[in-house]
């Protein structure tokens, strides 16, 4: 009967040793799974933020392009502005010549018809 209760006693040792065991296998199953799905949500939002980022740097290349254009764009206006400010001001200088010569001419019109004036009397 002594072996009998021994057995029993042994038994009862294993099946909670058994149990324990179980008990910690599934809180390291159940661990597992968390981790995995943390992993699989991770791995979903990292393949989403590549495709952000890939949208992202095309935009940013599209947006330098856009500025280059406008940068040379920009030149090419600064310097018809240039050429049409030197063109006003050239017709400036010209309008104050023509001035002078269209003063000097009256003179001379004027001297003119003083001396034929003269010239009658």
């Amino acid at each position: 009967m002594l072996d009998v209760e021994r057995t029993n006693a042994a038994c009862a040792a294993l099946d909670k040793k058994q149990r324990n065991f179980d008990k910690i296998l599934a809180e390291w199953k159940q661990k597992y799974e968390e981790t995995h799905a943390e992993l699989e949500a991770a791995q979903k939002e990292a393949r989403s933020l590549g495709t952000e980022l890939f949208k992202m740097k095309n935009a940013y290349e599209e947006s330098l392009d856009q500025l280059e254009t406008l940068k040379r764009e920009n030149k090419n206006l600064q310097q018809e502005i240039s050429d049409l400010t030197e063109q006003i001001a050239e017709g400036g200088k010209r309008m104050h010549e023509l001035e002078k010569i269209k003063k000097q001419v009256e003179q001379e019109k004027s001297e003119i018809q003083a001396a034929l004036e003269e010239a009658e009397v």
